[in-house]
C-alpha cells in the first residue's frame, strides 16, 4: 500500500444487506428488457463482505445490457461497447436531472474497445451461477489507493478479485448516485475511479496501458470519464475491483 489522498463523499455506501440492494436496483433496473422482476432474482440474505469489501452490486450480464432497443442497432460496435453505452444511458438518466453534467469522452475513440479478459471470465463464472443479474462485492478504489493500475492487475493475480470496466464502474455509480448528490455540499474534493478492467487493446489507437477512469467533480458537478494517461500511480486515484465469491 502506498501514501495516498483518495476520499469518499462523507454519503457513499454501498448496500450490504439484501434491503439495501434492492433500493439501489429501483430505478437503475427500471424498464430493462429480458429481466422481468427484480424481486425474482435479487436474494433475500447477502453473504458477509469479504475484508476490504465495501458492498455488493447487482448488474445486469452484459449481454442483456447491450440487447435493449435504445442500442441493439448503433452500428459498427461490439457487443461490449453497446453495453457500456447502455450503462452510461442509465447513468446519464439518474445525474443530469439532478444538476450534474456528464463527459464522455471514451465512447467518441476507437479505443472503446476494451481488454474485458478478466471481466468476460467474471462475468460468465458469475453467469452460470446467478444467472441474468451478476451479484458480487466491490470495492470503488480504497482498497488499492494510490497504486497504479499495472501493479493492482498484477496484485489480483493470485486473488479471487478481478478488475472492474468502464461498464461495471458506470453501471455502480449510476446506480447508488444519489448517495453522491447528497454529499455535494459537504465533499468539495474531486472523486477518481480508475477502471484497471478496461486497460486499451493493442489494436485501439491508444496507448496500450492508458487506462479508463472516472472523475467526479463536486465543485463543478461534473463527471468526466477518460483516461489515466500512461497508467501513473497518482495519490488521488484508486482501482476499483470486484469479488468472485
Amino acid at each position: 500500500m502506498t501514501d495516498h489522498d483518495v476520499r469518499y463523499p462523507p454519503t457513499w455506501r454501498l448496500p450490504t444487506t439484501a434491503q439495501g440492494l434492492r433500493a439501489s436496483t429501483r430505478f437503475s433496473f427500471r424498464g430493462i428488457e429480458g429481466i422481468e422482476s427484480t424481486s425474482l432474482i435479487l436474494p433475500d440474505r447477502l453473504p458477509a463482505c469479504p475484508e476490504g469489501g465495501e458492498g455488493f452490486v447487482a448488474i445486469p450480464q452484459p449481454e442483456i445490457l447491450a440487447d435493449q432497443s435504445s442500442v441493439r442497432n448503433i452500428p459498427d460496435r461490439t457487443s461490449y461497447q453497446r453495453a457500456y453505452l447502455f450503462a452510461l444511458q442509465r447513468f446519464r438518466e439518474i445525474a443530469e436531472p439532478l444538476g450534474w453534467c456528464v463527459h464522455d469522452y471514451l465512447s467518441h475513440e476507437e479505443g472503446l474497445d476494451y481488454y474485458a479478459d478478466t471481466v468476460g471470465v467474471a462475468y460468465t463464472r458469475m453467469k452460470e451461477r446467478d444467472g441474468p443479474v451478476a451479484i458480487f462485492p466491490v470495492q470503488m478504489g480504497l482498497l488499492y489507493a494510490g497504486m497504479s493500475p499495472v501493479d493492482v492487475r498484477a496484485a489480483l493475480i493470485p486473488k479471487v478479485q478481478f478488475p472492474l470496466d468502464p461498464m461495471t464502474v458506470a453501471w455502480i455509480l449510476g446506480a447508488n448516485f444519489v448517495q453522491i448528490h447528497n454529499a455535494l455540499d459537504a465533499h468539495p474534493a474531486t472523486m477518481y475511479v480508475d477502471c484497471p478492467g478496461g486497460m486499451y487493446a493493442p489494436t485501439s489507437g491508444a496507448r496500450h496501458l492508458d487506462t479508463p477512469r472516472f472523475e467526479i467533480d463536486f465543485a463543478r458537478r461534473m463527471i468526466r470519464i477518460d483516461w489515466n494517461f500512461e497508467i501513473r500511480s497518482r495519490h488521488c486515484h484508486g482501482s476499483a475491483t470486484g469479488w468472485l465469491v
